[in-house]
C-alpha cells in the first residue's frame, strides 16, 4: 500500500511539468512557499507578460469593459436623460423616449465604432491582467464594478 505516497508523487509530477512548460523562469523568480504555489503561479494565473488575447477576451471581456466605459464615462448625460425620462413615463416610455433612446444610442455607437477607445479598452484589460497574474488580486476597478452593481 502506498498510502498518501502516491499524491505527493503526483502533485511533484504536476509541479515538474508546470516548470518545463514556462521554461521562460517566471515562477522561478518568486518566492515560493508551497508547490500548490508554484503550479498557481505557473498553469491557473499564466504569464503576466503575456500580451496575446483568447477569443473570449476579445469578443466578450474587452467588449464589456468598452460598454462600461462608454455608459459611466463617454455618455453619461444620454444615460440620466433616458433614466429620467423613463421613470417619468413608466408604462409610456417607448413611445415618450424614442429622442432620448435615440440619443443614447448614438452615443454609444460612436464610441464602440472609435478604433483608439477599443485600443484604451484593451490595454486597460491587458494591465489589469497582467497585474493579476502578478498578484493575483483583482484590480481595484474590477472590485468597484462587482459593487456598484451589487448595490443597485
Amino acid at each position: 500500500m502506498e498510502g498518501n505516497g502516491g499524491a505527493d508523487r503526483k502533485h511533484e509530477e504536476i509541479t515538474v511539468t508546470a516548470f518545463k512548460k514556462t521554461g521562460n523562469g517566471l515562477c522561478n523568480n518568486e518566492m515560493m512557499v508551497t508547490r500548490t504555489f508554484v503550479v498557481y503561479c505557473c498553469i491557473l494565473k499564466g504569464d503576466p507578460l503575456d500580451r496575446s488575447l483568447r477569443k473570449v477576451e476579445i469578443d466578450i471581456l474587452i467588449p464589456k469593459i468598452m460598454r462600461d466605459k462608454a455608459r459611466d464615462e463617454k455618455c453619461s448625460e444620454e444615460v440620466s436623460a433616458f433614466s429620467k425620462c423613463c421613470k417619468s413615463s413608466s408604462v409610456f416610455m417607448v413611445i415618450a423616449c424614442r429622442k432620448e433612446n435615440t440619443a443614447l444610442k448614438d452615443c454609444l455607437n460612436k464610441w464602440y465604432q472609435d478604433e483608439e477607445f477599443k485600443n484604451s479598452c484593451k490595454e486597460e484589460y491587458l494591465d489589469e491582467r497582467s497585474e493579476f497574474r502578478r498578484t493575483a488580486h483583482k484590480s481595484l476597478h474590477h472590485t468597484q464594478q462587482n459593487v456598484k452593481y451589487c448595490l443597485k
